[in-house]
């Protein structure tokens, strides 16, 4: 049960170690050249660090075959099925997840299932996957937010709790179905205390605490904030609507 995982330590990561650094200016000036030498280092050091966490947790396949039992029951046939109709089971397939193809299967019923249940479209959950760990079911951000759906694990005890899903532990944040069902249903949680998608997005992005200081802050700098995680979101989920139209 070969797994398809693979460490990505990120395009300008990448570029930096085959030598393609951010152009310097050639001007003379000492204090430029610094300058962005610091952010070669900053660009490279938080990429080693991302890749770092992820290598920590790198399942075996001992881990993913138990993973797989504790799953439980085949997904729903008209779950998975429109799973397959909107592309997401797809996408994961294409993606390096670190699943078993099963449980791939699973995961993308469950972005189905979990969007319905809680009043979401699936395909702006899938694009908030894309966006947070590209489909890598054992992603860990430097900030230490876990999976799928990048959440954190003292949001997914408390939030768990709240609804009923125990997540007292980092370890089961890396079930991807447990992860899908606290990130989607936390998001619609925002989405009803801040009332709208973009601004459930900033606070999911943030944090609800920052996200309502920025709310009531200047105009643009609420216009900034959007203009970043947001805007990455809602591109991902036109993409992934264009590509079911082409289907």
């Amino acid at each position: 049960m070969a797994t398809k995982y693979r460490i990505t330590i990120g395009a300008a990561a990448a570029a930096l170690l085959l030598g393609a650094a951010v152009p310097r200016t050639g001007t003379g000036d000492v204090e430029g050249e610094l300058a962005q030498l610091r952010q070669e280092v900053a660009i490279l050091s938080a990429a080693l660090a991302a890749a770092r966490a992820e290598l920590r947790h790198l399942p075996t396949r001992a881990e993913l075959e138990a993973l797989e039992r504790r799953i439980g029951d085949p997904p729903d046939d008209d779950d998975l099925a429109r799973a397959e109709e909107l592309g997401i089971a797809q996408r994961f397939a294409d993606a390096d997840t670190g699943l078993t193809p099963e449980a791939e299967r699973r995961a993308a019923a469950a972005v189905v299932r979990e969007a319905r249940r809680a009043g979401l479209d699936p395909l702006l959950v899938a694009a908030v996957i894309e966006v947070e760990s590209t489909f890598r079911n054992f992603a860990v951000s430097p900030a230490g937010a876990v999976g799928l759906m990048q959440v954190m694990p003292a949001t997914g005890a408390w939030f768990g709790d709240k609804i009923g899903v125990p997540a007292t532990g980092r370890e089961q944040l890396f079930d991807p179905e447990r992860n899908i069902r606290l990130g989607v249903h936390y998001l619609a949680d925002l989405q009803r205390r801040f009332g709208s998608t973009d601004l459930a997005l900033l606070a999911y992005n943030a944090g609800p605490a920052r996200a309502r200081a920025i709310a009531k802050g200047p105009r643009a700098d609420l216009d900034r904030w959007l203009a970043s995680y947001a805007r990455k979101v809602r591109a991902a989920e036109r993409r992934l609507r264009a590509q079911v139209a082409e289907r």
